[in-house]
């Protein structure tokens, strides 16, 4: 199993997420201000330009908030939304 399966829990890098169901979800995580919620927006929009983010993809904007000192998220922030976020992942 490679890091992404183990990361995400899931066998298939061919999931996605389509760019409503981000956006549905992320209004549903508890905790987030509408900043922070704009912040994610922002930095996942090149990433679902064109209506859907693949695994490979959410991983990598999911280590660059994690890593981004700067930003209003904390650790446990960004854990929420690669939780909530792998919930929602479907086939292509």
């Amino acid at each position: 199993m490679g890091i992404i399966q183990a990361l995400f829990g899931i066998d298939n890098s061919a999931k996605k997420i389509r760019k409503i169901e981000f956006e549905k979800t992320l209004e549903h995580i508890p905790n987030l201000t509408s900043q922070e919620k704009n912040y994610i927006k922002g930095v996942f929009g090149k990433s679902l330009k064109d209506g859907s983010i693949n695994i490979e993809e959410l991983k990598k904007e999911l280590t660059e908030l994690k890593n981004n000192q700067t930003d209003p998220l904390s650790d446990q922030d960004v854990q929420k939304i690669k939780e909530k976020l792998s919930g929602i992942m479907t086939d292509k």
